[in-house]
C-alpha cells in the first residue's frame, strides 16, 4: 500500500526496511508468528516515523515536518488531510 503512494516515491526495499525496524523486540516470535506481519499502535507510529526519515532525509527539516509531509501523502490516498495538533 505504501508503494502505491506516488507522492512518497519509496521503493519496496525502503518500505520493508522501515517495517522491519519498527517491529518491537519479542523474546520468542515463533509462539505468535502471525503477529510478525502486523503492527501494534506503537509500532505503527515508529513505522510512519521511519518512512518519514527515509523519504525526507534532510537534516535541516524537523522530524515533525517530515512526519506531517509523509502523513499528508498517505492521507491523499483516502481523500483526507492530517491536522496539526
Amino acid at each position: 500500500m505504501v508503494q502505491d503512494c506516488s507522492g512518497l516515491r519509496l521503493t519496496e526495499k525502503e518500505t520493508a526496511l522501515a517495517f522491519a525496524y519498527s517491529k518491537f523486540l519479542v523474546t520468542d516470535e515463533m509462539t505468535d508468528i502471525d503477529n510478525l506481519h502486523l503492527l501494534n499502535f506503537g509500532e505503527f507510529n515508529e513505522f510512519i516515523t521511519r518512512l518519514a526519515q527515509i523519504r525526507y532525509g534532510d537534516p535541516k527539516m524537523s522530524m515533525q515536518d517530515k512526519i506531517y509531509k509523509t502523513m499528508s501523502e498517505l492521507f491523499k490516498m483516502i481523500g483526507a488531510t492530517p491536522q496539526l495538533p
